[in-house]
């Protein structure tokens, strides 16, 4: 633990990629946008509500942070144990091998909310940026967030390769 502390503060190398890629799947995207979306449906807007905002997008990045650093550390306890970690589910098999079939159950069910939330998180924002269009539109939100989930699951379905879809939206 000690060497990965000293190894976060002063790293041998500094690789701005692997930082960009930290620092913006921690901060960045659709989800930054969900949480101010969800924020002022609430109704929490102006100069009035700064500390609220404030107060919520530190607790995101916090908790973000600390779920990234148990995350690593355990990784870290893994290999430092010699354990031998799949190659074909690196992070499933993290969680097997330091809890057993019950670490890989509860890895699945941490995924699968992820998963739910980020696919909740993105089409709510995505139909939050057209709710200015059209009054239809946001009298509607509720029914074409479904829609736009169900018809973005079936392109998923149909064509498959999420690295390629990625790119062309």
């Amino acid at each position: 633990v000690g060497e990965a502390v000293t190894k976060t503060i002063m790293p041998d190398q500094i690789d701005i990629l692997a930082i960009v890629t930290l620092v913006g799947g921690t901060v960045g995207g659709y989800i930054t946008f969900a949480g101010g979306h969800r924020l002022l449906d609430a109704g929490v807007k102006g100069k009035d509500a700064i500390p609220e905002v404030t107060k919520s997008s530190v607790s995101g990045i916090l908790i973000t942070s600390v779920m990234r650093i148990a995350l690593f550390l355990a990784v870290l306890g893994v290999v430092s144990k010699g354990l031998q970690i799949n190659p074909d589910n690196p992070p499933a098999s993290v969680f097997q091998l330091a809890a057993g079939n019950i670490g890989y159950k509860i890895f699945g069910l941490v995924m699968w909310g992820a998963a739910v939330t980020s696919v909740i998180g993105a089409a709510y924002t995505s139909v939050s940026f057209f709710k200015t269009f059209s009054p239809k539109i946001e009298k509607n939100s509720r029914s074409i967030i479904i829609v736009f989930i169900i018809v973005s699951t079936l392109c998923f379905v149909t064509i498959g390769k999420p690295v390629n879809l990625l790119v062309l939206a």
